[in-house]
């Protein structure tokens, strides 16, 4: 299976995320069946509709995790350009198109959205569509003061929209201890200090600077010199081009 999902909203990447599927699934690529790949949205609605014209066969997600656009909005920015009436028309006519049955996600925050009568919302909201909801115990991440629901709450809010004819399934934690869970995926080096930034792709513009007050052992083993801003090699006494320096860039990271 392939999920294609997260800070990367596969929509915001339209044409590069459906050449992905269509060479995937080829015989002549890895031979994957299309039913066996899932492509998650935050809820583009120009994006799902021309999405459905593609003749796929693959699964559609939608991050819901709310059952009204008041909410909605609290919890993802979205939400103010496309309201929830909208998407799930969208989400509907992908399945006409399709006969591909959705999947929508449902994240549980505390306090949030986690009670009986946002579950009672929520199976209002989504009766007449096809598909299932997948509920997620949310995962604490440092930009927010989220916190998970408790298990007794997961369960009254997944037997509630089961007993009202909504199927759902709660999704098995995993990677939380390394900040590899849903929600949690991060490039670690980003919350160091010491880190290189290439600040300019412009050719022949040297363009490393460092957040530290000396340039890393990396750069000194590839024999680089730090003068002022300006990083140049030890050899020439020559500023290098922006993408020469890049690849030293992506080593030093």
């Amino acid at each position: 299976n392939i999920v294609v999902m997260g800070s990367g909203e596969p929509m915001d990447n339209y044409d590069n995320v459906v050449r992905f599927i269509r060479l995937i699934s080829n015989e002549k690529g890895l031979n994957i069946s299309q039913r066996n790949l899932t492509i998650s949205t935050c809820g583009i609605v120009p994006g799902i509709r021309k999405f459905a014209e593609e003749g796929l066969q693959v699964t559609l997600a939608l991050s819901l995790h709310a059952p009204n656009d008041e909410v909605r909005k609290t919890l993802m920015p979205i939400a103010n350009s496309f309201k929830l009436k909208d998407v799930l028309e969208a989400c509907h006519y992908y399945f006409e198109k399709t006969g591909r049955r959705l999947t929508f996600e449902y994240s549980l925050v505390k306090g949030v959205n986690d009670n009986l009568e946002e579950a009672k919302a929520l199976t209002e909201l989504i009766k007449d569509q096809h598909g299932h909801v997948n509920l997620i115990p949310v995962n604490p991440i440092k930009e927010r003061d989220y916190v998970q629901s408790d298990r007794k709450a997961i369960e009254q809010f997944k037997n509630y929209l089961e007993r009202h004819g909504i199927n759902a399934t709660v999704r098995r934690e995993m990677g939380r201890d390394i900040g590899g869970a849903c929600g949690q995926l991060r490039k670690s080096y980003m919350d160091k200090e010491k880190k290189v930034l290439l600040i300019s792709n412009q050719k022949n513009f040297t363009a490393i600077l460092t957040r530290q007050n000396k340039y890393p052992d990396s750069l000194r083993k590839l024999g680089y010199l730090r003068l002022d801003r300006k990083v140049i090699p030890r050899q020439t006494g020559k500023p290098e081009t922006a993408n020469h320096l890049f690849s030293y860039a992506s080593l030093c990271s």
